[in-house]
């Protein structure tokens, strides 16, 4: 029996980090892309920047990081995520 749980337990450490990357990367894919969030809020769009739909703050688009893989963008005042980068 004791043998039966080591293999179960080893099988479950390694399949535990693919359900982890699966989960993290739906969560990722469920935010809008900068095009898509403009197009969904258009109130939101403005000379080189962007506004929160939830509380209305604008940010500059210039601030984004560049080097970031795979990022989101959340509103400086009230932390909602706003879009997607996928650079």
């Amino acid at each position: 029996m004791d043998m039966i749980g080591n293999a179960l337990l080893i099988v479950v450490m390694l399949l535990l980090p693919y359900g982890v990357w699966r989960c993290a990367s739906w969560c990722w894919r469920r935010s809008p892309t900068l095009s898509e969030y403009l197009a969904k809020h258009t109130a939101c769009k403005g000379e080189g920047e962007v506004g929160c739909f939830r509380c209305g703050a604008f940010h500059s688009l210039e601030a984004e990081d560049m080097s970031a893989v795979r990022c989101k963008t959340l509103c400086r005042c009230c932390k909602t995520v706003l879009w997607r980068s996928d650079f």
